[in-house]
């Protein structure tokens, strides 16, 4: 079940990954932090942002975006710099990239990553542009 997060809680994981989310990304989880998305012909849970205002809280958010960002990077062929951001249950991941123009801020652009397939395949150019259910 999806809850509202403060921006407080969001900067904490902009800090330990080193990189800014995307403005379209932090406006939908800040009313949600969760929830689930359609691309790619699939249907993708939100990764979290971990919420560390209380035990009950910590328990929800705990498969977050950092332990699935870290996770995804030990896997061979998934992009050093990549971000998780959706899961459906297999191995594959919607994903941010840094921006070309500023790496220190990840892109609007979504992309699904899959074990499969050593290219990212685009999903969508902003993430406001994936269909919300």
């Amino acid at each position: 079940m999806p809850f509202p997060i403060d921006r407080a809680e969001i900067a904490k994981t902009e800090d330990t990954l080193g990189i800014r989310f995307p403005a379209s990304h932090i406006g939908v989880m800040r009313r949600s932090n969760g929830g689930a998305v359609e691309a790619a012909d699939d249907v993708w849970q939100l990764v979290p942002f971990r919420n560390s205002t209380s035990a009950k809280m910590i328990s929800r958010t705990a498969s977050d975006i950092v332990s699935e960002t870290r996770s995804h990077r030990e896997r061979p062929g998934f992009p050093s710099m990549a971000v998780v951001v959706a899961l459906n249950g297999t191995l594959e991941c919607l994903c941010f990239l840094p921006r070309e123009d500023d790496p220190e801020r990840l892109s609007e652009a979504v992309y699904l990553w899959s074990p499969d397939s050593p290219d990212l395949a685009s999903v969508a150019d902003d993430f406001a542009d994936l269909v919300f259910l």
